[in-house]
């Protein structure tokens, strides 16, 4: 099957200065594409002009990058319109769509044009803040019930699927997650007396209180150290905190890092720290799991649901040193939860599922 997948937006960027990358071979979304050849289909991506990377990249399949308009209204970081998306798709014959999220013009467009081709994967499963929620609680209320109405709709989380189920009618039972390449995260059973941050460095990923607490417990279990992948607007001040504390030696920046780089430290780490107030679906988490690497996290991510379930980790409500000791204490117990469960954010699994319970 001949399947499009319009995904604008290839990667986070927290302001409308979208930052260039060399490639995008390591994204999400490129990966599950990958993985629909793989298993036989011929997959084509289409994003926003404003992620093309700045190499010229030869890819495995048809990337196609459009250029978006009315960016005051449809910031291209966080609501980019693509403009050409209909001409583009008349001029090409396909099975099926797959477009990103329910509040989304792109998916209006295909929605209406293609409705018996259109899959929605939809992520939120809260109103957009912007202007006081009002578009988002327009958008759901009367586009998405009057336009979507029979689109089929699969949510990436228990959470995004009871928050869209509420506006629309053929939503489906089961989620699909975001997955990642088993292949490439090879796991470890044995860990090293280390944890580790995999974050961008601003304030709502709330490192400073990651650093309080892993210092409590570091006082008490001096062979632990805590490492910091990533970078961002708050970097010096976390690196004054870490002074402040005297714990340079046991709490290391290690700025960004390729995938291939990070891969060995996650898994061999006792756990992937998270403490943000505002996430959605977490990519870091889903290649924890891949690397049976336990998570400590807040109750934001909407991750957390199958984490709870399947005893992949700890879910606080306030980060505590006591979230250390006890991953400490139960290290072979996690790991093993981990490892019974990692198939399950494969892409390889992922792809199955559309195929198999969405599509067919």
């Amino acid at each position: 099957m001949k399947i499009v997948l319009v995904n604008p937006i290839i990667y986070t960027s927290e302001t409308s200065n979208i930052k260039k990358v060399k490639s995008i071979k390591d994204s999400m979304i490129y990966n599950l594409c990958l993985e629909f050849k793989r298993q036989g289909h011929e997959p084509v991506l289409i994003a926003a002009k404003e992620y093309e990377p700045i190499s010229d990249e030869k890819y495995d399949f048809e990337v196609v990058y459009l250029d978006t308009k009315l960016k005051r209204i449809f910031k291209p970081n966080c609501l980019p319109y693509l403009k050409g998306l209909k001409k583009y798709l008349k001029s090409i014959e396909f099975d099926f769509i797959i477009s990103s999220e329910v509040f989304s013009m792109n998916s209006l467009l295909v929605s209406r044009k293609f409705k018996n081709k259109t899959i929605i994967w939809h992520e939120l499963a809260k109103h957009n803040n912007i202007l006081k929620k009002m578009p988002s609680k327009i958008w759901y209320n009367i586009i998405a019930r009057v336009f979507f109405h029979n689109t089929k709709i699969v949510a990436r989380s228990e959470n995004a699927r009871l928050f869209i189920k509420k506006y629309c009618n053929n939503v489906s039972k089961i989620y699909i997650d975001h997955g990642v390449n088993l292949n490439e995260f090879v796991f470890s059973e044995k860990k090293e007396k280390q944890f580790i941050v995999v974050s961008q460095l601003i304030r709502r990923k709330h490192i400073d209180g990651i650093i309080k607490t892993f210092n409590e417990f570091q006082i008490e279990n001096p062979d632990f150290k805590l490492y910091i992948i990533g970078s961002g607007f708050e970097e010096s001040n976390l690196k004054k905190l870490v002074e402040e504390l005297n714990q340079k030696n046991n709490i290391i920046f290690l700025g960004q890092r390729t995938h291939k780089e990070i891969i060995p430290l996650l898994s061999k780490s006792y756990a992937l720290v998270i403490n943000t107030e505002k996430d959605n679906s977490m990519l870091s988490i889903v290649e924890a799991i891949a690397c049976t690497t336990p998570i400590i996290t807040t109750n934001v991510p909407y991750n957390c649901d199958y984490i709870r379930k399947n005893d992949l980790g700890i879910i606080t409500d306030s980060l505590n040193k006591k979230d250390f000791i006890k991953i400490m204490n139960n290290i072979d117990k996690y790991v093993d939860s981990e490892k019974k469960y990692r198939f399950k954010v494969s892409n390889e699994y992922h792809v199955k599922q559309f195929i198999d319970d969405i599509i067919q």
